[in-house]
């Protein structure tokens, strides 16, 4: 499955032309930008899993290569975007994983430039349309977090992948578990160990609040690297529910792939 196949598909951001209309409104939300403009040209965004959150007084996200937050001024309909914020932290321990090339590089910087340029927010639905000049960014909402389809259930992982690079194996080490146990626990299993923790819901995105790890003693090269892969989700993550038998966790442009094991 290529990389926009797989956004378009599993992370709900639909690959359709441009909304029409005047409809206006605050964008406050999550979005994933799935599609952009930048003068005559379009962009490829597919996989770069570009995300804006606005609450009406601040903008943040990931831009590509890193995160990014900005204070937001005016109302919804004369916007502006002020003074930069502090995101965070810039460096990912685990950016070895998830280089920046130039390319990622090129859409990050073009990104910047037209959001904090917009002029004009046009919302519908689940589709917001940012516009500066003749440029724009499109965007669909991510889904809310699916927590009743979630309990009850056990999902094993089958597969991750890197959105971006297009890159995907279903080689996975051991059988990696997950349970939500209720709308603030979790318990699972590694390549080597378990884990249970707590979690909390902030808009559309996961959060670990708390995590114990244990049997972990003489983990194999191979576990601790795929374990590694899986700790980056502990940074937050969004959850999407694909039919009944389906999980992913999308992280940044980091994808992981559970199906439900049947019921006991």
């Amino acid at each position: 499955m290529t990389a926009l196949a797989l956004v378009c598909a599993l992370t709900l951001a639909a690959c359709a032309p441009l909304f029409p209309g005047e409809a206006e409104g605050p964008f406050d939300g999550d979005w994933l930008l799935v599609q952009a403009g930048w003068g005559e040209a379009q962009f490829t965004v597919a996989g770069a899993g570009i995300t804006l959150v606005s609450d009406g007084e601040s903008a943040s996200g990931f831009s590509g290569c890193r995160q990014y937050a900005y204070a937001m001024t005016g109302e919804a309909e004369d916007f502006g975007f002020g003074d930069p914020l502090e995101p965070g932290p810039t460096a990912d321990p685990y950016e070895d994983m998830l280089p920046c090339n130039g390319s990622l590089e090129r859409i990050e910087s073009r990104y910047l430039s037209v959001l904090l340029a917009a002029e004009r927010a046009e919302v519908r639905g689940d589709e917001l349309l940012l516009t500066a000049g003749n440029s724009y960014l499109f965007f669909k909402a991510f889904p809310p977090f699916p927590g009743p389809q979630l309990m009850g259930k056990q999902w094993v992982l089958n597969g991750y992948g890197d959105t971006w690079q297009d890159r995907w194996t279903t080689d996975v080490i051991g059988s990696p578990t997950l349970r939500f146990l209720s709308r603030d626990r979790f318990v699972g299993t590694l390549g080597c160990g378990g884990i249970a923790g707590t979690y909390r819901i902030l808009g559309t995105e996961v959060f670990v609040t708390s995590l114990h790890r244990y049997g972990a003693d003489g983990c194999l090269s191979a576990f601790s690297e795929q374990d590694q892969l899986l700790a980056q989700f502990l940074d937050g993550f969004r959850v999407i529910v694909v039919g009944d038998e389906h999980l992913v966790l999308a992280h940044r442009r980091l994808q992981l792939m559970y199906r439900a094991l049947p019921a006991e």
